[in-house]
């Protein structure tokens, strides 16, 4: 008997004998893939996701598929024909997989695997099986084969292994306590001395408190909302201002408006619509790296006024970018696949100020402006106004990686890959239609508020209250796909700053700055390097959101007194506070990273120095638009 070798797809291309081929009937595979028991309980959007991981196998009448003992670094799922399993009582199989040891724990296969007709199988590398993390509810591909495959008692000997050690805890590092003895230090200090500085009791007691919120999430002691929610409860405790006040971002439309948005992404991407969105596009798309980066960047951007998170952007697009810059031929860690994947990344994030409802920030900082400010910039004026900002990164974007990867790898994106993807999606189903009706319903009230001057979050509620109605929206989804500790952090950093306000600290920090501030009248790019520098100090030491929300208290009412517009500085002051250079200063990129496990696509180090360049295009586009806010009348 032959053994037909295992190959990678690289040989599968370049050799016309090799038995490895690309997916030829794309509808087939995701038939087969669709009834094979081992998915029985798979939604086929997830089954879509394994496609363009694996590849086609051809091995003749009495060949052998697998041979005992040989390294099982495949499972294999039978397309067509019939073979007999060697071990145990020799049975014949036509349908399901075969080679199951890879998906366990045996290193080699445990019998023989003899082709009786000719046969095709769809193969399924070991790495997939367990390493890329296709879940469901927290079932893997390996646990769905695990299942459905029983092992004789001899071969379970062989498989049998000890259970892994329960991890130690991690001692405290010295940087957390540095971070515990300041949380101690700090409040006593400002209770100590603040009264020197002119501070009264309810001042002291609510910068204290704040302190201990601001270490907190400086040294990363605890979760960013038990940060806020410690604070909160002080203020409480302490009577710093009345509850009404304390809790006001609880009752905002900024916190409504980010509850609903988050509804609207749920569903959005549990209907399956934004992933069917992504794979049409790419199919769409010319041949081209430039096409290709291109497309999903703007899908980046068409999905950030959707998903208010540039965390739930990321992690929906990253895994779609893994596979189709695998699918493309692209070796992991380079450039090509490095420039593929910060194009989403570019997408799903440089974009969040340009849009009302792309971040929670947004929201917070939209809620701090005075209410005739909050009337006049809802969804579409806002975004006219920011127009010239994001034509401009867009701009930037498209020249600098133009140079930067000139002459690259073509990419060999198999065409049949992305058409079994979208015939395991199926055709639209019911509730894919009913969620693009609702989000086109949605989108065309946003933009036209100034007809029926019904405000945006009683809108977006009455999308959230469609949605739990119809069903769409579960107990599973609430509770897993809404962004809870966002939501805390919105509600309690929007009443911070009318608790700041409450206390006469906003007074005292205007008079302080009243100096510096002068500048947003006399010489606003001046101002905006100012800002730009004040912000990159914080983001040291603080994440984005709360760098925000402290900057944006102390100069939106500075604007008003200065006669500038309170959105171009909050507006600014947005496109700044995104700024990092360090991994640990943005959490969307540990996002990336967690997905991306330890088989990443991208260079780290090449993706970092391209965020850096990122950053510069922020501040440059930033003061592009200047000369716009003057033709617009708000500076």
């Amino acid at each position: 008997m032959t053994y037909a070798r295992s190959t990678g797809m690289g040989s599968a291309i370049a050799d016309p004998d090799s038995p490895d081929h690309l997916i030829s009937d794309g509808a087939l595979v995701a038939a087969t893939l669709a009834a094979a028991p081992e998915f029985a309980e798979w939604p086929h959007q997830e089954l879509a996701r394994l496609i363009p991981y694996v590849w086609e196998r051809h091995v003749r009448a009495g060949h052998l598929l697998c041979r005992e003992g040989e390294q099982a670094e495949n499972a294999f799922c039978l397309l067509s024909g019939t073979v007999r399993y060697d071990g145990g009582n020799g049975r014949l199989i036509t349908a399901g997989f075969v080679g199951h040891e890879a998906a366990l724990s045996a290193p080699t296969y445990l019998a023989d695997v003899t082709a009786l007709t000719d046969v095709v199988t769809l193969v399924v590398p070991r790495t997939v099986l367990q390493d890329f993390g296709i879940t469901l509810g927290g079932k893997t591909l390996y646990h769905s084969l695990l299942a459905h495959h029983t092992i004789t008692e001899a071969d379970d000997e062989e498989l049998a292994r000890p259970a892994p050690p329960e991890p130690e805890p991690e001692p405290i590092s010295v940087g957390k306590s540095i971070g515990w003895l300041l949380t101690a230090v700090l409040p006593a200090l400002i209770l100590l001395f603040g009264e020197r500085y002119g501070l009264n009791w309810h001042q002291r007691d609510f910068l204290a408190a704040l302190s201990v919120c601001l270490v907190m999430m400086s040294f990363n002691l605890t979760a960013q909302y038990a940060a806020a929610l410690i604070a909160g409860l002080a203020c409480l405790l302490l009577n710093v201002a009345p509850a009404n006040v304390i809790l006001s971002g609880f009752a905002s439309d900024g916190f409504f408006m980010g509850l609903s948005i988050f509804g609207l992404g749920a569903v959005l991407t549990s209907s399956g619509l934004a992933e069917r969105l992504v794979l049409n596009i790419l199919k769409l798309s010319p041949r081209s790296p430039f096409w290709y980066n291109l497309t999903i960047l703007v899908t980046g951007v068409l999905m950030t006024p959707c998903l208010p998170s540039a965390n739930t952007r990321v992690a929906l697009m990253t895994p779609l970018i893994m596979e189709t810059s695998r699918a493309l031929g692209y070796q992991d860690r380079s450039r090509e696949a490095t420039r593929l994947m910060f194009s989403m990344f570019v997408g799903a994030s440089l974009f969040a100020p340009i849009f009302l409802t792309a971040k929670s920030l947004n929201f917070v900082i939209h809620s701090m402006m005075p209410e005739q400010i909050r009337d006049e910039f809802q969804w579409l004026k806002w975004t006219l106004s920011a127009s010239v900002a994001g034509i401009v990164m867009i701009g930037l974007y498209l020249i600098t990686t133009a140079a930067i990867f000139r002459g690259g790898e073509k990419p060999r994106l198999s065409q049949t890959h992305l058409e079994t993807q979208l015939h395991l999606l199926g055709p639209m189903r019911s509730r894919e239609w009913t969620a693009l009706a609702i989000a086109a319903a949605f989108m065309i009230a946003i933009v036209t508020y100034s007809v029926h001057k019904i405000s945006p979050a009683w809108i977006t509620l009455a999308v959230l209250c469609v949605f739990l109605v119809l069903g769409m929206l579960n107990e599973r989804h609430i509770r897993h796909s809404f962004q809870w500790d966002v939501l805390l952090l919105v509600g309690f950093f929007i009443g911070l700053e009318q608790t700041l306000d409450y206390t006469g600290i906003t007074a005292i920090l205007t008079n302080s700055l009243s100096g510096v501030t002068g500048y947003m009248s006399s010489n606003f790019p001046l101002f905006i390097g100012l800002l730009a520098v004040v912000t990159l100090l914080l983001r040291m030491f603080l994440p984005i959101t709360t760098a925000g929300v402290l900057i944006a208290s102390v100069f939106l009412p500075l604007a008003v007194l200065n006669g500038v517009n309170p959105w171009v500085v909050g507006f600014a002051i947005m496109m700044l506070s995104e700024t990092w250079f360090l991994p640990a200063q943005c959490s969307y990129y540990l996002t990336l990273e967690e997905l991306s496990g330890d088989k990443p696509v991208h260079d780290q180090a090449l993706f970092l120095r391209l965020n850096a360049m990122s950053m510069a295009m922020r501040l440059v586009a930033l003061l592009a638009s200047i000369p716009f806010f003057h033709y617009l009348g708000l500076l």
